[in-house]
């Protein structure tokens, strides 16, 4: 008895299913949904980005992970990039940063303004390194 009402309500599911295979599936694509950006303020710099990673070692060194519309703003400087990795010491002269993927810096106390694929930033030692690659080229203005 068993057996045979397993059987056809197994028949009716593969009955349905052959019936209406549309319903199964959604046809429309979905749309990913707009992740949400998230803020942190730490020691004289506003820190954005969908993910942020923090991470304190033994000896005092900070190291920040920003993905997704990363940005980091210190004193009169902005940066913005797809990936922001952050690392300093106790003191904030000790900055040092890491942009790839779209980055753009924005110093408006030196009237700068960059773009480039790829950046590095060392605040102590005041140098500022930019990558171009092969759909943009890196861009220093001063105005």
């Amino acid at each position: 008895m068993f057996n045979k009402l397993f059987s056809a309500s197994l028949i009716s599911v593969i009955s349905l299913g052959l019936v209406a295979p549309g319903s199964a599936a959604d046809p429309k694509p979905k749309v990913a949904a707009s992740a949400e950006v998230h803020t942190i303020q730490l020691q004289g710099m506003v820190l954005k980005g969908e993910e942020i990673d923090f991470k304190i070692q033994r000896d005092g060194k900070h190291f920040i992970n920003l993905q997704g519309q990363a940005g980091i703003q210190i004193d009169e400087m902005t940066f913005s990039a797809g990936i922001i990795e952050v690392t300093y010491t106790k003191k904030l002269e000790d900055v040092g940063l890491k942009l790839s993927n779209n980055v753009e810096i924005i110093s408006k106390g030196d009237r700068l303004r960059a773009k480039a694929m790829e950046a590095k930033f060392d605040l102590g030692a005041k140098s500022l390194t930019l990558n171009g690659g092969e759909k943009q080229e890196a861009v220093l203005i001063r105005s």
